[in-house]
């Protein structure tokens, strides 16, 4: 994509550990930036809506999860398709906001993908990137050479925290996600 990037914490995923890593999303750009940053086979959350773009074709190829936001019962299954997926040893990458900052600004977080890591029993991995807007802008496709920034955060591990303290741990999360950036 051009540019420049620089990666800090890879150090803090585990050979052998599935994890969910959580990220901020300010860019098209985010995707590949995890995979290249992470080094690992990632699977991503992504808006059905997105099945009739031009982006559809790849990721169906690339077995990524569709998320139907607009029916619940949908929405469920594809979670708990996402956990079977995470408790079979793979690692999920999820954006907790549900879609691209608008203002570069760390928006809500949403409780689904919280849910998903507390089910499956997984760590999540605060990740922080910097700089990707800059590479594609949310209202463009053009790409331009920029350095980006991305910081893994350490492991937090999910077993302490129940449905109830969900709140708790999406709050924990996101204060990691703004450390890091």
């Amino acid at each position: 994509m051009g540019g420049w990037l620089k990666v800090y914490g890879r150090d803090n995923i585990k050979k052998g550990e599935s994890y969910v890593y959580m990220a901020n999303h300010t860019s098209f750009s985010d995707i590949p930036i995890l995979f290249a940053s992470t080094r690992e086979r990632l699977h991503f959350m992504a808006k059905e809506e997105l099945k009739r773009s031009v982006f559809g074709v790849p990721i169906r190829k690339m077995r990524m999860i569709f998320v139907d936001r607009s029916n619940s019962k949908n929405s469920v299954e594809s979670m708990r398709k996402a956990a079977l997926l995470v408790k079979g040893g793979r690692d999920l990458a999820v954006f907790p906001e549900g879609t691209r900052s608008k203002d570069g600004k760390l928006g809500t977080f949403k409780k689904g993908s919280f849910k998903l890591a507390l089910h499956a029993g997984v760590k999540i991995i605060p990740v922080g990137i910097s700089g990707a807007s800059t590479i594609v802008a949310r209202n463009n496709i053009k790409y331009r050479p920029s350095k980006v920034i991305v910081k893994i955060g350490e492991p937090i591990d999910t077993k302490s925290y129940s449905e109830e303290t969900l709140g708790e741990l999406a709050d924990l999360v996101r204060s990691k996600i703004v450390e890091l950036t």
